[in-house]
């Protein structure tokens, strides 16, 4: 039995079309965790898949765990929304309750693929995780673990150059022009599915990182979003307290993420492993083809298009 958090979430939705519609998962065999049972996305999954089972779990009230987690076998925890302190707790709570499960026998645990140590304030939270999760096999006999750091998403692009918004002129990034191996969100959905049914023991006790297949310069994005709409967009380098005065009106987030400029101007987001591709069996989408099809016609993607925290969040 496969206990699901963040089932409705941006990776956990693709993760859970993949277990029930790529990978063929009977739905009876799965669990999914909420801290809303009425949610309007609960909801819709509870009348789309009957057989789900949907049950209460909040992180931050570790009380609500052991039944949520009652006879499941594996875990996948798909990192808590958030950058502060709670992320932390969160994942100590439900990493604590799969000790104390009598039938949880192994966490998959949803990272981010920036190297460690880092100089991002978004990673600390998801190293001090991986820390946990690697002393299991000293601190724990049945429980084993899989860390998966995920490549940073197709679709969050515009926060990484900016809050790019489709008929800006211009972008601006704090400290230096770094590199990203931009991934599709849909596809490291499907690999994760894919590594959490795998009868093979080679992902126990592993970190993994799945990336795209190459790394493309910020300057680059934004001069292939400039050749795509035919409307050039300058490319400006700012310190780190320009830029978060400039978007102060995003809220406090901004502070704590732009030391993630630092950590990406340093290569941090750079590696490109090819793990993705030998998961999924085939080639990976390339971010400049996402981009050109994304970017296709400006006026609808500028509709779709648009960052917050939401978008931050795994």
């Amino acid at each position: 039995m496969i206990i699901l958090t963040g089932a409705t979430g941006n990776l956990g939705s693709r993760i859970l079309h993949h277990l029930l519609t790529t990978l063929s998962l009977d739905p009876s065999q799965l669990i999914i965790t909420t801290s809303n049972l009425d949610s309007p996305k609960i909801t819709a999954l509870k009348q789309s898949h009957p057989t789900l089972q949907i049950r209460h779990a909040d992180f931050l009230n570790p009380s609500t765990l052991p039944p949520a987690f009652e006879s499941g076998t594996k875990l996948i925890l798909i990192s808590y929304p958030g950058i502060d302190d709670n992320r932390s707790l969160a994942h100590k709570n439900v990493i604590t309750a799969a000790q104390q499960s009598p039938t949880i026998t192994q966490i998959y645990y949803t990272s981010l693929a920036f190297l460690s140590p880092t100089k991002s304030h978004v990673m600390l939270a998801h190293i001090g995780t991986e820390e946990i999760l690697t002393a299991l096999p000293t601190t724990s006999e049945k429980l084993k673990y899989t860390i998966i750091r995920e490549g940073i998403y197709n679709e969050s692009f515009p926060l990484y150059i900016g809050f790019y918004s489709p008929g800006d002129t211009s972008v601006s990034l704090a400290v230096g022009d770094g590199a990203i191996s931009f991934a599709s969100r849909d596809e490291l959905g499907e690999a994760t599915a894919r590594i959490v049914l795998s009868d093979s023991d080679k992902y126990t006790n592993k970190l993994l990182t799945l990336t795209g297949p190459e790394s493309i310069p910020l300057s680059q994005v934004v001069s292939t979003i400039s050749e795509i709409t035919g409307s050039h967009v300058s490319f400006n380098l700012i310190s780190k307290e320009e830029y978060v005065e400039k978007f102060k009106n995003r809220g406090d987030f901004v502070s704590k993420w732009v030391l993630s400029h630092d950590a990406i101007a340093d290569g941090e987001c750079a590696d490109v492993t090819g793990t993705l591709e030998e998961v999924l069996g085939r080639k990976s989408v390339r971010f400049v083809d996402y981009l050109r099809e994304e970017l296709k016609d400006a006026g609808k993607a500028k509709e779709g298009l648009g960052v917050g925290v939401g978008t931050y969040s795994r």
